[in-house]
């Protein structure tokens, strides 16, 4: 059985060294095993049967000899087999894709065969045309070698797997087709490139038609606007583009061809990222590959190559919006090859042939106005000297000789008292002052105070001793109300007389009678006891109506000289009123012991109550007091009454204006019994009214009453007439303001010519110096050979900076090959110069061209459209809001992260005429722009922009982006990217301009 096991293991490890068994190989082998597993059991019976005898005879069981297995052989069997399934499966995977890669080489071979086939059929074939076939042909070849190297592959797997080499499918050659290709005589005609765009859509003569349809297959309108063309109708999108109609089917632009093309250069417009455009090429009305255009800007793209990917040529092109979502767009242009004969017209020796014309650039300013003064009569001189024209055309003015004023007093305003100045102080007391501190001071006569002092009066003792108060009548509390505290009686006056007419008081040699005479008698006396009404509390006569009009309380003082009294009088109702329409008002009158009148004093009421007092002072001894009624017929009761021996002292203050008016008043000071120190500011002559003064002045009417002038401040009559010149005086008749203009062709081939410039829009009254209009009110001015002019144009009034940008100007360039026309229209600026000095100069809200000259200038150009001329010396320029433009000119190298001047709130650099270097960093496009850091970078193939991006982070920092067109200009720019959040700036830069990184 060993023996056995190891037979099968060399027979294993022999199939296992056979790169290339046989199944007869691999049945040996096993046949190896089998009986190697056969002896294994036989060797087994064999032990079993020794061991039962042995056991049976009693013997002793010894051990056999060990056997062993086959595992070892069958796992190397086990992978030879599994070996040798996986090369036959990998050799004919490899026949396959023999097979397959022939017949795809055999059908390129077809395709080239057919593409020569065609080319030999046109009987006027291009460059174009045979450069098709030939690229079939190149495409053919590619397929032939692919299938030569897939069968080679495929029977070198065979020939190692000693499997038997099967044939392959037999590959052609492209032999026909390229003798075929060789026998093909090129047009003469040269290639062009013909760009299809809005301009040139209605084109006959161009080698191409574009027609436009609608969801429904029915022929619809082109549209047009800044994006491009697309199909009018109402599918996905806006109106003007090309869209979905859901439900319905896509709206498409055809685009037909005169003689095949091999591919079209495409700028999408209006289309985003999520959106889609299907393309489909066709060939003599057979569709010969299509495509798919994924995503855009959305605004308007970098032409893309779209072509069949067979290579197959095509005469026909159909754009058309994708099924499901919203893939709506606009085309701006089409480009494609065509020979000259394809759009009618010769050019011998371009290659490159432009057929739609740039966009000129246009400026047009206007420098300061410049007055255009003329002599002219003064009339209103002539007025006020009085110069008149007389009939023989002289002038002629009156003399005048001086005459005597006429005067008159009026009473002016002085404004309010400043100062007061004690000018005459009492003879029996002190007055006093009180400071800003509080304090107060004795005044001085002839010293002068502050208006707005307050001024007290001490009496002398002397003077307070000599005064007496002599009280005759009722007193009590609650005066005037029902709650008065005495009861009324006319014995409260002093003895009743027996008649009762009279009641007399007496105090040593005082004597004080009181009667009360109607008509001249004398009325018996009552009292009154009705407080609080109007009937009061007091003493009258007996007719139930106290005293009235007509009645008159009569007081005799004897034996002693008093010169004050005050009454108290009770029930006065509402006709002691003045505002009343029963006006009723109290008189008092005094007289002396001869019987003349002293003095009459009184009034209507203060108080507004039933009770009231009256006082009357005089200087004088009084022997009688008099008190009644005048007016209307209201009536009172006498309370009480307080008779005083006062001393009446003077006092004279002066109060005085800012212009030194003086205003002078003499007041009484009456010291009474117990008189106190007292408060007389009162008795200052200051009020809030103003003061006056009497001045004397002309009297104006009686003066030109008597036909007086005044000239020159002399009054004067007339005297005569003479013969004088007339004056004169400047006149602005209209204003001039000198014009520059220039202009110049973007496109610099040679290819395109431009237009005189049309200067319309002008306000009314404006003309052009040396210039006729044109029948609509615009002017054409020609240029000279670098596209300048200088024009003088006359306002008859001064123009605001709002009127000068209202002034257009317009010039065109035309292509000469096709005629395409590109038209440019400016505003006119206003032109700000400095001087030479460092000048601030700070622009409006109108679109101006700004040169600060020489110096260190500061430039604020505010709003508006503004353009800055750049000068290095100048401190800081801000562009303000608005589109505005930072102008260099000049060969200069300029690095703008080491300018001293500070740059801010600029839109666009235009580097202007000379050769220009400029260096500039992330950071110095955020400092130069506003909050979008968007800057265009406008040049010529002379000027150089050095993006900087060793300070800005190292390497990496500037990303190219896609190329954008302007459509107004129809200038090209090279989007550059760089930086990360608010700080990410983006340069749009002109494609004539080189880009360099350091």
């Amino acid at each position: 059985a060993n023996a056995a096991i190891a037979n099968a293991e060399q027979a294993a490890d022999t199939l296992a060294a056979n790169p290339n068994p046989t199944s007869a190989d691999i049945a040996t082998a096993q046949n190896a095993i089998d009986a190697a597993e056969t002896a294994i059991e036989t060797a087994a019976d064999a032990a079993t049967t020794y061991t039962n005898a042995a056991t049976s005879a009693g013997e002793e069981v010894q051990a056999t000899t060990t056997v062993g297995d086959t595992s070892d052989a069958q796992t190397t069997l086990t992978t030879a087999v599994n070996a040798e399934i996986d090369s036959d499966a990998a050799v004919s995977d490899l026949l396959a894709a023999a097979n397959n890669a022939a017949d795809a080489a055999n059908a390129a071979i077809a395709n080239a065969e057919q593409a020569a086939d065609t080319l030999a059929a046109n009987p006027n074939p291009t460059s174009a045309d045979i450069q098709t076939a030939q690229n079939a042909i190149d495409a053919a070849e590619t397929a032939i070698e692919t299938a030569a190297d897939a069968a080679a592959s495929y029977e070198n797997a065979a020939t190692s797997a000693g499997e038997t080499v099967q044939d392959t499918t037999t590959v052609g050659s492209t032999d026909d087709a390229q003798t075929t290709l060789d026998g093909i005589e090129l047009n003469n005609e040269e290639v062009i490139v013909v760009t299809i765009n809005s301009d040139n859509l209605a084109d006959t003569e161009s080698g191409f038609s574009v027609s436009a349809f609608d969801a429904f297959g029915k022929e619809a309108s082109i549209s047009n606007n800044q994006y491009g063309f697309g199909v009018t109708g109402n599918a996905s999108g806006a109106n003007a583009e090309l869209g979905y109609k859901a439900g319905v089917g896509s709206e498409k632009l055809v685009v037909d061809f005169d003689n095949d093309v091999s591919s079209v250069d495409v700028s999408f417009g209006w289309k985003n990222s999520n959106e889609d455009a299907e393309v489909t090429f066709y060939k003599d009305g057979v569709e010969v590959g299509s495509t798919i255009h994924h995503g855009g800007s959305d605004r308007i793209d970098a032409a893309v190559t779209l072509q069949p990917d067979n290579g197959s040529a095509f005469d026909q092109v159909v754009f058309s919006a994708p099924a499901g979502g919203d893939h709506d767009y606009m085309i701006n242009s089409i480009s494609f090859s065509a020979t000259q004969a394809d759009v009618s017209i010769t050019e011998e020796e371009s290659a490159d042939y432009d057929t739609a014309a740039l966009a000129p650039t246009l400026s047009v300013s206007l420098g300061d106005a410049v007055a255009q003064v003329v002599q002219v009569v003064d009339t209103e001189a002539m007025t006020a000297q009085g110069i008149t024209q007389g009939s023989d055309g002289n002038y002629y003015q009156t003399t005048y000789a001086e005459t005597a004023k006429l005067m008159k007093t009026e009473t002016v305003e002085v404004g309010k008292a400043e100062k007061i100045r004690l000018d005459d102080a009492p003879d029996n007391g002190v007055l006093e002052v009180q400071g800003s501190d509080g304090n107060w001071s004795e005044m001085a006569v002839g010293q002068e105070y502050d208006a707005n002092v307050q001024v007290r009066f001490t009496p002398d003792s002397s003077a307070s001793s000599a005064t007496k108060d002599i009280k005759i009548g009722t007193f009590g509390e609650n005066e005037g109300t029902n709650k008065f505290s005495e009861k009324a009686d006319v014995s409260d006056w002093g003895s009743v007389a027996k008649d009762g007419k009279s009641v007399t008081f007496t105090d040593g040699e005082l004597s004080v009678t009181t009667t009360v005479v109607e008509n001249g008698s004398e009325q018996k006396l009552a009292a009154y006891n009705k407080a609080g009404t109007s009937d009061g509390a007091g003493i009258g006569d007996t007719d139930g109506a106290g005293l009235s009009r007509g009645e008159t309380m009569v007081v005799k003082i004897d034996g002693q000289d008093v010169n004050q009294v005050v009454f108290k009088l009770d029930g006065l109702g509402g006709y002691f009123d003045e505002s009343s329409s029963h006006a009723t008002e109290v008189l008092i009158t005094a007289y002396d012991k001869n019987g003349n009148e002293i003095d009459a004093q009184g009034g209507f009421r203060e108080s507004g109550k039933f009770v009231d007092s009256y006082e009357f002072t005089t200087t004088v001894p009084v022997a009688r007091f008099e008190i009644t009624t005048q007016g209307s017929d209201g009536n009172f009761v006498v309370q009480n009454m307080t008779l005083s021996k006062t001393i009446v002292d003077d006092v004279k203050f002066t109060a005085i204006a800012e212009d030194g008016t003086e205003l002078s008043v003499v007041s009484d000071i009456n010291i009474q019994q117990g008189m106190g120190t007292t408060n007389v500011t009162n008795l200052l002559p200051v009020s809030d009214e103003p003061m006056t003064k009497d001045v004397k002045v002309v009297d104006i009417e009686r003066m030109e009453a008597k036909d007086a002038l005044l000239v020159d401040g002399t009054w004067v009559v007339e005297s005569g007439e003479v013969q004088v010149s007339a004056p004169m005086k400047d006149e602005i008749q209209g204003y001039e303001y000198q014009v520059d203009m220039s202009a110049a062709l973007s496109d610099t081939d040679g290819s395109e010519s431009l237009s005189d410039m049309t200067i319309f829009g002008l306000p009314v009254g404006i003309t052009l110096e040396g210039y006729t209009p044109n029948a609509d009110g615009s002017y054409t001015v020609s240029l000279d050979e670098n596209g300048e002019a200088n024009v003088t144009m006359i306002s008859q009034n001064a123009l605001s900076n709002d009127d000068i940008n209202s002034i257009k100007a317009s010039v065109t360039s035309t292509e000469e090959n096709g005629g395409d026309t590109s038209t440019v229209e400016v505003n006119a600026e206003v032109e700000v110069t400095g001087t030479e000095g460092d000048d601030t100069l700070n622009g409006t809200d109108s679109d101006e061209y700004i040169d600060g000259g020489a110096g260190a200038d500061t430039i604020a150009a505010g709003a508006g459209d503004d353009t800055v001329l750049f000068d290095a010396n100048d401190v800081s320029i801000d562009g303000g809001e608005g589109l505005d433009t930072l102008v260099f000119e000049g060969d200069i190298n300029i690095d703008l992260g080491a300018l001293e001047t500070q740059i801010t709130n600029m839109e666009t650099l235009n580097l202007g005429e000379g050769s220009q270097n400029i260096s500039l960093s992330l950071e110095d496009v955020v400092d130069i722009t506003d909050a979008e850091n968007l800057l265009r970078i406008d040049g010529d193939a002379g000027d150089t922009i050095n993006l900087d991006t060793l300070n800005t982070g190292g390497s990496g920092e500037w990303t190219l982006g896609e190329f954008k067109t302007d459509l107004e200009t129809g200038q090209t720019y090279q989007e550059v990217t760089g930086g990360e959040g608010d700080n990410t700036v983006t340069l749009e830069i002109s494609t004539n301009i080189t880009i360099e990184e350091s």
